[in-house]
């Protein structure tokens, strides 16, 4: 029995140590009933999907307990961290029909923290909210399929320094939320190298 009692405290000690955006919601079982918005090809769905959630981005901000005061590298880094170890990766099913819940496309920011997974366009939207919040110029990077892959998507923070990554005039950081413990600008991914990528401020 006290073997029992260790294991549930313990438990309940390991819940507690995670940030629970889920509370911020108005209506979680509804954001988990939430069609994915479909894929558009110039990203339009992002942003859609950003619009509809920027209204969450204050709590998500107070849960994750992100001080305005930081320096902005600790403040992007913090969004990083959670959507790219908190949040699962599930890539989307290859095909679905219009009334799959579960049909590719971009998922609401809401319901990627009901759902507690995502894949790269999810997790994005969802960081995007949160950057929003705290004030940072953001983009949306779209990078084509290598070697008959698949393509990717992640998000460039802009930057007031050559970082080697452009979106028209302006330079910007890597910023990969779907990389598990990844880092601003992570050179490991390959991500300063990418070519003949689009991008868009979102």
């Amino acid at each position: 029995m006290k073997y029992l009692v260790l294991l549930i405290s313990l438990i309940s000690l390991s819940a507690c140590g995670k940030p629970n955006l889920v509370s911020c919601l108005e209506d979680p079982e509804a954001a988990k009933n939430t069609f994915p918005l479909e894929t558009e090809k110039d990203g339009g769905d992002i942003f859609k999907a950003v619009r509809t959630d920027q209204k969450y981005g204050s709590c998500f901000i107070e849960e994750l307990r992100i001080s305005r005061d930081a320096s902005l590298e600790k403040q992007a880094q913090a969004v990083l961290d959670y959507t790219s170890t908190t949040i699962v990766y599930e890539a989307d099913k290859a095909e679905g029909f219009s009334d799959d819940l579960n049909r590719p496309g971009t998922r609401l920011p809401s319901r990627t923290v009901a759902d507690g997974k995502g894949d790269c366009e999810d997790k994005s939207a969802l960081a995007v909210v949160m950057l929003n919040e705290l004030g940072f110029d953001t983009f949306v990077i779209k990078r084509p399929p290598i070697d008959k892959g698949l393509g990717h998507i992640f998000l460039g923070i802009r930057a007031d320094y050559d970082t080697g990554l452009k979106c028209g005039n302006d330079y910007f950081i890597a910023f990969d939320p779907t990389l598990k413990g990844a880092k601003l600008g992570d050179k490991g991914a390959g991500l300063s190298k990418v070519k003949n990528f689009q991008c868009g401020r979102i």
